[in-house]
């Protein structure tokens, strides 16, 4: 087994915890969210704690809610109803994200 290096739990704490936040940011500020998950994503993809599945799917929940509101709103199916809902998922699938990140990091290789 190998021991993780100093600063590991930070490092994959600091990259859950901002993409768990990413919902929070972008409705706080469009392009506040936009840095968070450009910054969330780099740690994210940039560590080898993670399988590239969870990569994977962490990317898609994380993404899968921006995504839908720009696609509902061009295509003018938004009603009140669904902003309800991607208020909601905006907010649940990146923390749901967080703690599958939390849960699943694996000790990196020293250098």
């Amino acid at each position: 087994m190998i021991d993780a290096p100093r600063g590991y739990k930070g490092r994959t704490t600091r990259a859950a915890v901002i993409l768990g936040i990413t919902g929070v940011a972008g409705y706080v500020d469009p392009f506040l969210g936009l840095l968070v998950l450009i910054l969330g994503l780099g740690l994210l993809w940039s560590s080898d704690a993670w399988t590239r599945s969870t990569k994977l799917l962490t990317t898609a929940l994380v993404v899968l809610d921006p995504l839908a509101f720009v696609l509902f709103g061009v295509s003018g199916l938004m009603g009140p109803i669904e902003v309800l809902v991607l208020l909601a998922a905006g907010i649940a699938f990146p923390v749901a994200a967080a703690i599958r990140l939390i849960r699943t990091a694996r000790p990196t290789r020293t250098p």
